[in-house]
């Protein structure tokens, strides 16, 4: 996760990974993520305008 201030664009926490004595392997800028986890956000906020929030319960409504 990285956290930025909107208004200086400074960043006010970086995490990701284990312990930095174990590994010094920053997965916040050096992992490799699918192109497709850029859309999430927008995908998530879709949802939630139509009133899908976590947990709620959907119906099924595919034949078969």
């Amino acid at each position: 996760m990285l956290a930025v201030d909107n208004d200086s664009g400074g960043i006010l926490a970086m995490v990701g990974g284990r312990d930095y004595r174990h590994s010094e392997y920053a997965r916040t800028f050096q992992a490799h993520r699918e192109s497709g986890t850029a859309f999430l956000p927008f995908i998530y906020l879709a949802a939630y305008n139509e009133g899908v929030f976590p947990g709620k319960i959907l119906q099924d409504n595919l034949p078969g």
